[in-house]
C-alpha cells in the first residue's frame, strides 16, 4: 500500500496510515461492544472474521473503481520520466541501491519508531494495572473494561489524530525528524518501571511509576508521536526521489523496515518481561 501511495502527494501517502491507525480505533470499540453483549469468546471471533471478511471484499472492489479515475491515472500509472528513460538499462538491484542511498535515514527512522512502539505496545502497556498485586482496583474505569479503554482505546484514538495532524503540521523535518524519535526512547523506560505486571508475575525491580493518570497522559503521548511521526517519516522517505519509479521503490522498502520494526519490536518485548520478572 505504501509503495502504491508513495508517487501520490503527501496527504494521500498519509491517509494508508490514518486508515491504519482509524481501523485500529473502530476494532477497540467493536471489542467494548461485543465484551458488553456476550462473554462467548466464540460468537467474538465469529463476528470479527465476518465483519473483517466484509472490510476486506470492500476494500478490493473500491480499489479497482478507484483505478479508473483520472486522478489516480496521474499518479498512479508510473510514466517513463526523462530520468527514469536514461536509466532503462540499469538492473532492479540498482535502482534499490539508489533509493535506499538517499532515503536511508528515513528507513532507520521508520524502523526505530516502530522498534519501540511495537516492543511496548501492546505487549507490555496491556499489563500496566491501576493497582499493586493483591490490592482492589481503584479507578474511574471499571478493571472489566480498564485494558480496553485506557490502553487500546487511547492507543488507537491518539495514533489515528497524531497521522490526522500530520496533514496540516509538518514539524519536524526531514533532516532532524530523527531527534524525536530517539526520544521516544523514553518509554521504554516508563512502561515497564510503571505498574507492569505481567500474568500476575512477581516483579524482581520495583515500581517506579504509580500513578494510573501519568500512565494514561504517557499512553497518550505515546500513541500521538508514533502516528504523527510515522505519517511524517513515510511521507518522507519517497520525497527524496523525483523519478516516480524510485519514489514506488522507496516507499516500499520503507515498508520493509516498518514491519522490520514491529518484528523485532514484538520479539524485544518478551525480553523486557524477561528483565522484569525472569519469566520470558
Amino acid at each position: 500500500m505504501f509503495g502504491l501511495a508513495s508517487p501520490f502527494p503527501f496527504k494521500y501517502t498519509n491517509a494508508v496510515i490514518i486508515g491504519q491507525n482509524f481501523c485500529g480505533t473502530a476494532v477497540t470499540a467493536l471489542a467494548m461492544l461485543t465484551k458488553a453483549v456476550s462473554d462467548d469468546v466464540q460468537m467474538r471471533a465469529s463476528l470479527f472474521f465476518v465483519l473483517s471478511s466484509i472490510a476486506v471484499i470492500t476494500c478490493y472492489v473500491l480499489l479497482k473503481i478507484l483505478k479508473k479515475f483520472s486522478f489516480y491515472r496521474k499518479f498512479g500509472e508510473l510514466k517513463p520520466s526523462a530520468m527514469s528513460r536514461e536509466g532503462e538499462e540499469r538492473t532492479s538491484w540498482s535502482r534499490i541501491g539508489e533509493a535506499f542511498s538517499k532515503s536511508k535515514m528515513q528507513f532507520a527512522n521508520i524502523f526505530i519508531l516502530f522498534f519501540v512502539t511495537l516492543a511496548l505496545f501492546p505487549n507490555v502497556c496491556m499489563y500496566v494495572r491501576d493497582a499493586p498485586k493483591g490490592k482492589p482496583h481503584d479507578f474511574f474505569v471499571s478493571e472489566k473494561y480498564f485494558m480496553d479503554v485506557v490502553v487500546f482505546l487511547n492507543f488507537n484514538l491518539f495514533a489515528f489524530l497524531g497521522s490526522l495532524l500530520a496533514n496540516w503540521v509538518r514539524f519536524p523535518g526531514p533532516n532532524t525528524i530523527w531527534i524525536p524519535v530517539v526520544a521516544r526512547f523514553w518509554f521504554m523506560f516508563y512502561f515497564p518501571a510503571a505498574n507492569y505486571l505481567p500474568m500476575d508475575y512477581d516483579r524482581i525491580y520495583s515500581v517506579l511509576f504509580s500513578s494510573t493518570w501519568l500512565f494514561m497522559l504517557n499512553v497518550c503521548l505515546f500513541a500521538l508521536t508514533s502516528g504523527y511521526l510515522s505519517s511524517l517519516i513515510m511521507m518522507y522517505a519517497p520525497r527524496s526521489h523525483e523519478d516516480p519509479k524510485a519514489q514506488r521503490i522507496a516507499g516500499m522498502i520503507a515498508s520493509f523496515f516498518l514491519i522490520f520494526g514491529i518484528v523485532v519490536g514484538l520479539v524485544f518485548s518478551w525480553q523486557i518481561r524477561l528483565f522484569m520478572t525472569g519469566y520470558a
